[in-house]
């Protein structure tokens, strides 16, 4: 009995003097030094941002860590790393860029401030650069007053972007106009028989060849002029009306 009682007391004064001695921080933490190509990946490490590589972050407590590195353009880079209490480990990840799975169309005109649309869709005007755009063929059209519209198919390719240059042809104009004053004014205007107001007016979308143009106001005297329309241009009647 008093040797076992000579033992249990030796356990007991065992104890009390390993907990009264102190553990060094050596003995209970590590260091962890990350490296990435291309360098500026954002660290995280157990969810916590300690930084961008490269860099070295000391007192890591020793056991296993989840190390995350991100960086715009790449793929998440994910693994687990042992520190050691006291030692350094290492990280040396290789980045990967990310698959693109869209592309871009970058699209100009001449002159700008073109309408664009992409698959019927309106998307600004020119010039402009569309991004997100699903592979494949797609339909672009320009529309501009004034100009014949600009239709055309482009391929976008994932990762790239494709370029339309476009020169917008203005519209061939199919009418003319008159611009008929009077005086005095207020004289009804015929043209080729059909009354078109009275004057000053400028009459537009008249077809291209002679017309016949009467004027017509109480007291005076009809004024009867042929004038020659050319398309896209106007042409001019200046009336002196004179009393009956």
């Amino acid at each position: 009995m008093k040797l076992k009682a000579i033992v249990l007391v030796s356990i007991v004064a065992l104890l009390f003097i390993l907990a009264a001695t102190p553990v060094s921080a050596a003995q209970i933490v590590g260091n962890l030094k990350i490296n990435s190509s291309p360098s500026g990946a954002t660290v995280l490490l157990d969810n916590a941002n300690k930084g961008v590589t490269p860099v070295t972050l000391g007192n890591i407590l020793a056991g296993k860590h989840a190390v995350v590195l991100k960086k715009t353009g790449y793929n998440d880079y994910k693994t687990t790393v042992t520190v050691v209490a006291g030692q350094t480990a290492t990280i040396s990840a290789t980045l990967v860029p990310v698959t693109p799975t869209t592309g871009s169309i970058n699209i100009t005109s001449s002159p700008s401030g073109a309408t664009v649309l992409l698959d019927n869709a309106n998307k600004g005007s020119t010039p402009v650069t569309l991004s997100d755009i699903a592979p494949g063929n797609h339909t672009v059209l320009l529309k501009k007053t004034g100009y014949n519209d600009y239709k055309t198919t482009v391929t976008v390719v994932a990762g790239q972007t494709a370029t339309i240059s476009a020169t917008l042809v203005p519209v061939t104009p199919t009418t003319g106009s008159i611009s008929i004053t009077s005086s005095p004014s207020g004289a009804t205007v015929l043209l080729d028989n059909v009354n078109k107001g009275v004057t000053p007016v400028t009459l537009n979308k008249v077809a291209p060849g002679k017309h016949t143009v009467v004027l017509k106001k109480t007291g005076y005297k009809d004024n009867q002029n042929s004038v020659t329309v050319v398309a896209g241009q106007t042409a001019t009647v200046n009336a002196t009306l004179s009393k009956k």
